[in-house]
């Protein structure tokens, strides 16, 4: 399945969870919106992190017609959102925006467990042991 990059983030958000639980990971409203604009018909929008760039890790958002049953439903504010379990571990508590300035224009993700983004918030350093000092 071919994903685009996507980047780091701010705030100012609503909590978003497929179990109607303790909310997970927040989109803001202008990502929601870039999402509403971007959304193929008969497409859901998919968001993952996967290896890659400058610092190791990177945020991807793609369309996916069927998502896997074992994806997680993260819709809201009319678009189907989906996103793989093991990202959606990583990025619980996680802010997904979307900025639009002269210098940079993409998505960004903000969340405690980043040490290190590359010089253009592309990719991104993750400290795997804030996980594990985590309780679950």
């Amino acid at each position: 399945m071919q994903r685009s990059l996507v980047g780091i983030a701010r705030s100012g958000a609503l909590f978003f969870s497929s179990q109607n639980k303790v909310p997970s990971i927040k989109f803001t409203e202008s990502a929601l919106e870039k999402f509403r604009s971007a959304k193929k018909m008969d497409h859901s929008i998919f968001v993952s992190l996967d290896t890659g760039g400058c610092a190791g890790v990177k945020l991807k958002v793609d369309h996916v017609k069927t998502p896997s049953e074992s994806d997680v439903d993260l819709s809201q504010g009319y678009v189907d959102i989906f996103m793989d379990k093991e990202s959606e571990k990583l990025l619980k508590t996680a802010v997904i925006d979307f900025e639009d300035t002269l210098m940079k224009t993409g998505f960004t993700i903000e969340h405690p467990a980043i040490v290190n983004s590359c010089g253009c918030n592309a990719s991104y350093q993750l400290d795997f042991d804030y996980y594990s000092k985590k309780s679950p």
